[in-house]
């Protein structure tokens, strides 16, 4: 008994958040299309092994990737836009950071009002993969990123991206269902 009680605090540990960009700075040009401005692909910093990519295809069109070794690049996330930085979520150890979760501002363009809307994914990030576990509208939600972390510490975890589906956190709208895929092509 003495023992269980002395290993206990042992095994806690303490959630982390780091933050990698995704715009300017440590970013670097893989490819562009010129000066045409219609295709240009963004690497960008990662953390446990994983490269991060932004691929702009068109006007309004981008998709967050993640690649680990030589397998092809996983779409996590493709919307209008995608915000400035990875919010990691995970735990430091002896052997470094081990992410579970990532959060991402997903930017939503309405083509009606002309106005864009911020999301925030939820991403779950797996060994050697990664998947959009939910989502919180920023707008319906003024505390949507307490709304994101309190679902991405105890749940991404034990989300598995091949099995389990996306969420919308709290209230929900139609910018919060788009990311998640229920106007087009169910997510993967």
């Amino acid at each position: 008994m003495i023992i269980a009680m002395l290993a206990e605090p042992a095994l806690a540990q303490t959630v982390t958040s780091m933050d990698t960009e995704l715009a300017k700075g440590r970013c670097r040009f893989i490819e562009t299309d010129g000066e045409v401005g219609d295709y240009a692909l963004k690497r960008c910093p990662g953390l446990a092994g994983a490269r991060v990519f932004t691929d702009a295809m068109g006007a309004h069109n981008v998709s967050l990737s993640f690649q680990w070794g030589n397998a092809k690049a996983l779409d996590v996330v493709k919307s209008y836009s995608i915000g400035t930085k990875l919010e990691w979520r995970g735990f430091r150890g002896k052997q470094g950071f081990k992410p579970y979760a990532a959060i991402v501002t997903v930017i939503v363009w309405d083509r009606e009002t002309e106005k864009t809307y911020n999301v925030l994914g939820v991403l779950r990030m797996e060994a050697r993969n990664a998947c959009l576990m939910a989502v919180v509208d920023e707008t319906a939600n003024p505390d949507a990123l307490a709304l994101a972390r309190a679902r991405a510490d105890p749940e991404a975890p034990t989300f598995v991206c091949a099995t389990d589906k996306p969420k919308t956190l709290g209230k929900t709208s139609q910018w919060a269902q788009q990311v998640i895929g229920l106007e087009g092509n169910p997510p993967k």
